[in-house]
């Protein structure tokens, strides 16, 4: 390796998903294109083919552009540090000369994090101080020194506990659990209640300025938790995404920390994410009793937005009739996709008919232009966590659609969580999570002027929080 004798301090940051991750520069007039290489964090390294060099140490190169999972951005100017030559490629080190680009965070969360990010972070972090409420910044600040006293204590007893053996520490962390660890659970819920309290009058914009602040006001503390990281930061770009369901699924305490894994949980006992959990069950049961009643030999199932679709693994294990099922999986996201074959690959018997794994977006079913969704008809139709998303004019046409693509006799099931969820602030404050609640009369209201309904509907999981739209159809 040609360029400099220090000794390596930088972390190598290794490619985990090459093919996703593109640079291109401009030298001597002449565009060069290439992948990334590891480097360090900070330090961009370049994989061009061919073993033959123009370039020199310290040399400049400019126009540096790098696309990554989707999303492309300039980089400016830069200058030679490093260059090697092997197994025919040439690899170049380079030094950014206006930006900085944090590789790990690209890794991590497949996003793309500049220093022109950053300013515009700081700026708009700044440009909302004016506008918040001063008894909002007292709640802020006073909830951010909680955090950091409940952190301090458990960093120093992590500290203390580190070189004990491993199952001496495990009981130790449950120890904490049932001591600090429930105190700051405690303290987390009943400054929840607060929050509610105090922003109970807000507007919608009062609610995302003061969100914004708060979130930034405690963001160190939220960055401990994969959970908050990952609502908050939305690597996939949206923040329910299957990774997070497997989260709540899961239901255990993740993390580096005694104070991340305890925050990490705290979410997951909430009655937003028992919902998740219970709806699990809930299509399961509704799936069984469907075909109990129906004398066809073969049902055909489809999920809309599946993520993980662990609850059809839990019905191809459980279920009398799951050699019945012929199942159909539509989600728009690639990961979650795979994600949802990786969980059912072991129980199709080696029938690879039994499932089909649709990639597109709820779009498509409007345009009617997938064939598999367009030409077929389903005997039940499902869809958990979409209709949280949609406004009305939005999810009555899709609701109209899938009612549309049920057979005789079909059923169709539509979750959606209730306007009185006791969570709202939680998912708007703490995760940055905005979603669309209804009550009964606005799912009812989806279904309006939809001709052939035997029979309509509105059910609860058990914790209350989420609907249920159930429609049979004639």
């Amino acid at each position: 390796m040609r360029g400099g004798k220090e000794k390596r301090r930088a972390v190598r940051i290794r490619p985990t998903h090459p093919q996703q991750v593109r640079l291109s520069f401009v030298h001597e007039e002449k565009t060069y294109e290439g992948a990334l290489w590891d480097y360090s964090r900070f330090g961009l390294g370049i994989q061009i083919p061919g073993r033959k060099t123009p370039f020199r140490l310290n040399q400049l190169i400019s126009d540096i552009h790098i696309e990554a999972f989707g999303d492309g951005r300039r980089l400016g100017d830069g200058r030679i540090v490093r260059e090697n030559v092997a197994e025919e490629h040439l690899f170049l080190g380079v030094s950014l000369l206006h930006e900085f680009i944090d590789l790990e965070f690209l890794q991590k969360n497949r996003k793309i994090l500049l220093q022109s990010d950053e300013l515009s972070y700081l700026r708009s972090y700044l440009k909302y101080v004016d506008d918040i409420r001063p008894e909002f910044k007292s709640f802020a600040s006073d909830f951010a020194y909680g955090l950091s006293v409940f952190k301090a204590k458990l960093d120093e007893l992590d500290v203390k506990f580190e070189d004990e053996p491993e199952d001496l520490r495990e009981d130790l962390f449950r120890t904490i659990v049932q001591g600090i660890g429930k105190e700051l659970a405690q303290f987390v819920t009943q400054s929840m209640e607060k929050l509610k309290t105090l922003t109970a009058a807000f507007g919608r914009e009062e609610h995302e300025r003061h969100g914004f602040y708060l979130r930034r006001t405690i963001w160190a503390f939220l960055m401990e938790s994969a959970f908050y990281r990952r609502t908050n930061l939305k690597p996939r770009g949206y923040a329910g995404d299957s990774t997070l369901m497997e989260m709540i699924y899961a239901n255990d305490y993740v993390g580096e920390s005694s104070f991340g894994k305890i925050m990490h949980k705290h979410p997951l006992e909430e009655p937003m994410s028992r919902a998740v959990r219970n709806r699990r069950g809930l299509v399961c049961d509704l799936l069984d009793a469907h075909i109990e009643e129906t004398s066809r030999p073969s049902v055909k199932v489809v999920s809309i937005a599946c993520g993980p679709a662990r609850e059809m693994q839990d019905f191809l294990t459980r279920s009398p009739h799951r050699d019945r099922v012929r199942l159909y999986l539509l989600d728009q996201d690639s990961e979650a996709l795979e994600e949802a074959r990786r969980n059912l690959a072991s129980l199709e018997n080696g029938d690879s008919s039994k499932i089909t794994y649709i990639r597109d977006s709820v779009r498509t079913l409007l345009k009617k232009s997938n064939p598999i969704l367009s030409e077929s008809r389903f005997d039940f139709v499902y869809s958990m966590g979409l209709f949280d998303y949609l406004s009305q004019p939005v999810a009555k046409a899709i609701l109209s659609r899938l009612f549309e693509m049920l057979d005789s006799k079909g059923r169709l099931v539509v979750g959606n969580f209730h306007k009185t969820s006791p969570n709202r602030t939680y998912l708007n404050y703490f995760l940055d999570w905005p979603l669309i609640y209804r009550d009964e009369d606005a799912m009812r209201d989806l279904a309006a002027g939809l001709s052939g309904i035997a029979r309509m509907e509105v059910g609860f999981e058990s914790s209350g929080c989420q609907m249920f739209l159930d429609l049979h159809k004639s």
